[in-house]
């Protein structure tokens, strides 16, 4: 692999390095071995990205990293691109590998714990204010459809342990919606391929086993 070429590469720490001063080495080793090569590696390799997890995994095994990792801010921006990336190559993917993407057996056992009818769940906005929808622990099932304009979309269906009557109720007040009397539980929230945060969404819901791109 070039380190010329503008795709960025993600490595485990298990991985061997397959470029540059300490090509052929695995990773974790280059890291124990030559530290400050390592947080070349992450803060400024173009086609060079190890997760968050896995960074700060090692971060911990290795105090001297620790100490000698400054440039957050380079990180981060590593991250934001890489993130855009992997969008964008899901965004950019043939239509015809959607028809692919299903529910997988997992979300099909939670659509039967829950209930099937999507007027008893509360619509929200993907980015609703308070961060709902990411907790990734209330997300239960998954329907694949398309929108009235025949864009592929996601639904994901969820649920809380937690009342989030007083969390969501300046949210849906502000759109005009009237104030909600019973407590929240079930919520929903909906992606459609025309949005950013599409391809996010399908990674982390195959990451959970709750979709499947496998034919």
């Amino acid at each position: 692999m070039s380190t010329a070429s503008n795709h960025i590469k993600l490595y485990k720490p298990t991985d061997v390095l397959d470029f540059g001063e300490h090509e052929g080495k695995v990773i974790e080793s280059v890291v124990r071995e030559h530290t400050d090569y390592f947080i070349w590696l992450v803060t400024f390799a173009k086609s060079f990205f190890i997760s968050k997890e896995d960074l700060d995994a090692l971060r911990q095994k290795y105090p001297q990293l620790d100490s000698g990792f400054k440039s957050e801010y380079a990180y981060n921006r590593k991250l934001s691109l890489f993130e855009d990336q992997e969008f964008r190559a899901i965004f950019n993917a043939d239509m015809s590998k959607w028809t692919h993407i299903r529910e997988t057996s997992r979300s099909k056992l939670q659509r039967e714990r829950y209930p099937s009818d999507e007027a008893l769940y509360f619509d929200l906005d993907y980015n609703e204010e308070s961060l709902i929808t990411k907790d990734i622990h209330t997300w239960k099932f998954v329907q694949f459809c398309v929108d009235q304009d025949a864009t592929p979309m996601i639904k994901v269906f969820c649920y809380s342990v937690r009342d989030l009557t007083t969390r969501t109720r300046n949210y849906t007040e502000s759109w005009g919606n009237k104030k909600q009397a019973n407590p929240i539980h079930y919520f929903m929230f909906s992606l459609t391929m025309n949005d950013f945060d599409f391809g996010y969404l399908a990674r982390t819901l195959i990451h959970m086993g709750l979709a499947t791109t496998t034919e």
